[in-house]
C-alpha cells in the first residue's frame, strides 16, 4: 500500500504528467468554446458528446489517481483538489442526467451543470505555479483596488455637488 501509494505519488508529480494534463485541460477548454459558438446539431453533435466523455473520464482517472497518491487529509486539505472534486462531480452528474434521457431537450439544471464544467480550465492554476502566483496577486490586489475605486467615487460625487 505504501509502496503503491509512492509510485502514484511520482507518476503524479512528475512532469510529463502534469504537461499532459495541462494540454487536456487547455484542449478541453477550446472545444467547450467551439462547441458554444457553433452549437452543432445532428451527426455533429456526436463528436461533441465523445469529446466530452472522453475529457470526463480522462479527468475522472486523473482525479483517482492524485487522491490515491495523496491519501487523505493531504487531498481533502487541498482547495486545488475540493475544486477538482467539484468539476469533475458536475461533470459526471451532468454525463448521468444526459444519458438518463438523452431524447428530451436540455432542462435548465443540465444547462447550469454544463456551464460548470467550463471551470475545467481553473485547474491549470493548480499546475502552472506562475500562472497561480499572478492569480493570488491580482486576487491580493482587490482591496487595495476597490479603496482607490472607493476614493475616485467620493471625488467625483463631490465634484458633481459642486457643479450643480
Amino acid at each position: 500500500s505504501a509502496r503503491l501509494q509512492r509510485f502514484l505519488q511520482a507518476v503524479y508529480g512528475s512532469n510529463f504528467l502534469q504537461f499532459s494534463i495541462v494540454i487536456i485541460i487547455v484542449g478541453n477548454f477550446f472545444v467547450n468554446v467551439v462547441e458554444a459558438e457553433l452549437i452543432p446539431e445532428g451527426p455533429d453533435r456526436i463528436l461533441y458528446d465523445v469529446l466530452d466523455k472522453v475529457f470526463t473520464y480522462v479527468f475522472l482517472v486523473e482525479l483517482i489517481i492524485n487522491m490515491l497518491a495523496h491519501w487523505f487529509w493531504p487531498f481533502w486539505n487541498s482547495g486545488w483538489n475540493l475544486l477538482d472534486v467539484v468539476v469533475v462531480v458536475v461533470s459526471l452528474i451532468s454525463l448521468a442526467m444526459e444519458a438518463a434521457d438523452p431524447n428530451s431537450s436540455p432542462i435548465p439544471a443540465v444547462k447550469i451543470i454544463r456551464v460548470l464544467r467550463a471551470f475545467r480550465v481553473v485547474r491549470v492554476f493548480k499546475r502552472l505555479t506562475s500562472l497561480r502566483m499572478i492569480i493570488l496577486a491580482l486576487g491580493a490586489s482587490m482591496v487595495p483596488v476597490a479603496n482607490t475605486f472607493f476614493v475616485l467615487l467620493l471625488a467625483t460625487a463631490i465634484y458633481a455637488i459642486l457643479g450643480v
